[in-house]
Parts: structure tokens; C-alpha cells; sequence
């Protein structure tokens, strides 16, 4: 049987983390994968408890370790600092705010290595870019400040075609807009599935073509990604002055998966081959304004999983309905309901997802069914 992952050991690149706020300080969170992990980026959302609900985002990158976060009922993003530290094989949340550390409350933390927390220069584009970069799980932070020019190229470090990049405002400056995570997911014909996180917390509809891409010509991919200034707030990612970062993700056979699937409005869905059995699945849809679903192995052990968390919704606690609806399988995931946010007849629903187990090993060994 042929070997299908070089990552014989997802745990040591990605793992999922449950835990309980303490209402104090102090209260610092070891990951219990086979291998140690230290995180380089963190995902991290309140699951239930008393009073307000809010997600974040972390990264270990020296000019992007201040979190961005979404503010329950202004639906803005907010510089926070919510990590207290990375460590060598967890994360220590910072305060008692409801977001991270609320007492009793219970929380969820995606967690990715990235290369560790020393930055690099990186001049193959036309702006010099600062990237924390790990070529073997295929992610690249990197942080740029915006020359107010358009079609601009900036080098990301991977060595591969990027098939995902999320791009979060720093301080967007001038017109930028600090309201809007855009997310692009690469599709057969370039970087053409666009859109953006806006204000009221759901996912636009596909509003920014064009305004990032992977150079569709086919020159400098594995080197280099394309940001614009469109002199508008809503599709601005390089508006002068303004400081940007990117979570720029590249596929891993075995490991990692980036991309999109056509929805059929049917309880027999999609099935999205991946090559491996995920930890973490997280789907949106491309086409019309739909919350941003996340599943993973920890809160859904069995099947289906239907344990869903909107990473960017946060009026309410974890979901478990029908219309979110997913199986996790040995080789990928399957969609098991008609809701429209990761269903919807015809439209294109995008996803990334990271191993628990791989496929097939590369000693051979084939991974079990849930």
C-alpha cells in the first residue's frame, strides 16, 4: 500500500484543545497529543457558560502577537492581548475576560505550529515582508506594511503555491478597514473564491474578486502572493501605512487540506476526499453571507459530528442542530444535511482542514474509522 502522508504524527503540527476557564491567572493549557506542540497559532472560542460569548485569533509572529478579536454586538475587530504565552507544548491565556479564561465557562483552542516565534526577512515581492514560516506543515505568518499601491507582490516563504490566505488587518490605516478578515481559498483557476468577514459577523458573499491572488499568470506561486488597493475599506489590503497579516497555507499531502466543494441541498452531501482523518474541519460558504462552521474530533468524538461553532459569531454558545451536520471520516468528510451554510444547492462552500491521522502512513498503516 503506498505511502500517502509525509507527517506520520499530525499532533505534533495540529491538536485541538478543551479546557475550563478558572477565573484567574495562571491558568496554562498542555496539549495531550503524542508529540509536543508549540503553537504558533491559535484559534480559540468560548463553547458555553454564563454571559458573553467571543472567539480570537493568536499567532506567535514578533509583530503580530497582539490578538485580533471580534467584540460581541459591535461586531468589530478589536487589538487584544488574550495569550499570556506560547509554550513548548501549550498556551497560557491572559486575565480572566470571558473570551479565554471565564470562570467555569469552557472553551476550544484550534491549535498549528508555524516555524516558532523568530521571524525572518523576505524580499522576493515588491514589498519586503517579515514571515514565521514551517515548509513541512505549510503554513507562513507574514506581516507587510501597505504602500497604497495596487496589484502589489508580496513573498510568503513556502516554496508552494499557496491554496488558502487569510488576511487580517493589523492596523489598516487611511481607509482600511478594521472590520473585515478576507479569505481566499484557490480553486482549479487561481484565487478566485474571495470574500470577507464583515460587521455583522457572518461571511460576505464572493465580493472581492481580484483583490488578492496567487499571480494567475502562473509566475513567482511558490514564491509570492498579490495584495490591492482598491481605495475602498471593504477590499483593501494594502492601504498605505496600514499593517497587514497573512496565515498563508499551502496543502500537505496527508496533513492538510484547502479548497471548495459545490453544495447539492441534500442530506447526502458532499463528500471532500482529504487523504487523511481530520482533527479539525472548518467550512464556509463562498457565495452568500453564512456563518463560519468549525468541527472537530475533540468536542465530536463519534459521529455525526454536529458540535458546530461559528468562529466568528458569538451571540450564543456551541450548536448541535440539523443544519450543521458532518461525518469524519478515514480519508476526508462527508456533509449529512440541506443547511444552507455548508450545503446550499449549488453555491460553493470552502473548507480547510488538518489531520488527526493520516490515510495511510508512511510505514503503510491505514487509518481507522470512527
Amino acid at each position: 500500500m503506498a505511502a500517502y502522508t509525509t507527517i506520520d504524527d499530525p499532533s505534533a503540527y495540529h491538536q485541538v484543545d478543551l479546557y475550563t476557564g478558572n477565573g484567574s491567572s495562571g491558568n496554562a493549557q498542555t496539549f495531550d497529543g503524542n508529540s509536543n506542540l508549540l503553537p504558533g497559532l491559535l484559534f480559540m472560542t468560548k463553547r458555553a457558560g454564563g454571559g458573553n460569548y467571543g472567539s480570537f485569533m493568536a499567532t506567535s509572529h514578533p509583530d503580530a502577537t497582539v490578538t485580533k478579536c471580534w467584540e460581541r454586538g459591535s461586531g468589530q475587530m478589536q487589538a487584544q492581548q488574550r495569550i499570556a504565552s506560547f509554550n513548548s507544548d501549550g498556551y497560557t491565556p491572559q486575565g480572566t475576560s470571558y473570551y479565554q479564561n471565564e470562570n467555569n465557562s469552557t472553551y476550544v483552542t484550534h491549535a498549528s505550529a508555524s516555524g516558532g516565534t523568530t521571524a525572518s526577512a523576505n524580499t522576493d515581492g515588491d514589498i519586503d515582508s517579515s514571515i514565521v514560516v514551517d515548509t513541512t506543515m505549510g503554513l507562513s505568518l507574514v506581516t507587510w506594511t501597505g504602500n497604497d499601491t495596487d496589484a502589489q507582490t508580496i513573498g510568503h516563504g513556502l516554496g508552494a503555491r499557496p491554496n488558502a490566505i487569510w488576511v487580517y488587518p493589523i492596523a489598516p490605516g487611511g481607509d482600511g478597514n478594521t472590520q473585515r478578515i478576507w479569505w481566499w481559498e484557490a480553486n482549479t483557476d487561481g484565487y478566485a473564491i474571495n470574500n470577507g468577514l464583515n460587521e455583522s459577523q457572518n461571511a460576505e458573499a464572493n465580493n472581492l474578486n481580484g483583490t488578492i491572488s496567487g499571480d494567475v499568470s502562473g509566475e513567482g506561486t511558490t514564491s509570492i502572493f498579490t495584495v490591492s488597493d482598491q481605495n475602498s475599506a471593504d477590499i483593501n489590503t494594502n492601504n498605505g501605512s496600514g499593517t497587514y497579516l497573512a496565515c498563508v497555507w499551502t496543502n500537505v499531502q496527508g496533513f492538510s487540506k484547502h479548497g471548495s466543494y459545490v453544495g447539492n441541498g441534500s442530506a447526502d452531501g458532499s463528500f471532500v476526499y482529504c487523504g487523511f482523518r481530520p482533527a479539525t474541519v472548518v467550512i464556509r460558504n463562498m457565495d452568500s453571507a453564512q456563518q463560519v462552521n468549525s468541527y472537530d474530533t475533540g468536542r465530536a468524538p463519534f459521529n455525526p459530528a454536529n458540535e458546530t461553532i461559528n468562529w466568528v459569531d458569538h451571540s450564543g454558545a456551541e450548536l448541535s442542530d440539523g443544519n450543521t451536520i458532518v461525518d469524519i471520516l478515514s480519508n476526508g468528510f462527508k456533509i449529512r444535511t440541506t443547511g444552507v451554510s455548508i450545503n446550499a444547492s449549488g453555491e460553493t462552500i470552502g473548507f480547510s482542514a488538518w489531520a488527526e491521522q493520516p490515510f495511510v502512513t508512511s510505514t503503510g498503516i491505514p487509518a481507522t474509522a470512527r
